[in-house]
């Protein structure tokens, strides 16, 4: 039996729990339509820390390569994409890509759950706007587990 222990799996997939990548580009398309900061919700340790990520298709990759390889059966694997990052590095990457100036980091632990407790309105306008398939942000997003991957104390 293979297994494969990725650290946190990112790709774009409507209706999963935990998609960080998702959550974190809704987010960002909401700073900019409400003209909000764009402010890292995590703690300080995972603003400064190395951390990575894998990528959903290449996990998909390993676990058929896995699941149909002989010499592989009875193996555990773990699966990352190979480079890392830190999020005080990566931040203002991720606000570039959409236009936005990124916000210093915050003075206070802010939570995503907390700053996107009321975008239903926001995301229906830019549905609106962009002609976007999905009109139901909780079907897009997952506050509560990005905050809990990027609120914890470790690297």
């Amino acid at each position: 039996m293979e297994r494969a222990s990725p650290h946190t799996v990112t790709g774009v997939a409507v209706g999963n729990a935990m998609n960080m990548a998702t959550t974190l580009a809704v987010y960002a398309s909401i700073c900019k339509q409400t003209d909000r900061p764009f402010v890292f919700p995590g703690s300080r340790v995972q603003w400064d820390s190395l951390t990575d990520m894998t990528d959903a298709r290449q996990l998909a990759k390993q676990q058929l390569w896995a699941a149909t390889t002989p010499a592989a059966a009875n193996q555990a694997f773990n699966v990352t994409n190979g480079d890392v990052f830190r999020w005080k590095w990566m931040w203002s990457r991720i606000a570039e890509y959409f236009g936005l100036p990124p916000a210093d980091y915050p003075a206070n632990l802010s939570p995503l759950e907390k700053q996107m407790g009321d975008d239903q309105i926001a995301w229906t306008q830019i549905v609106a706007k962009y002609d976007l398939k999905e009109p139901d942000i909780g079907r897009l997003v997952s506050p509560w587990h990005t905050d809990a991957d990027l609120g914890r104390p470790i690297e």
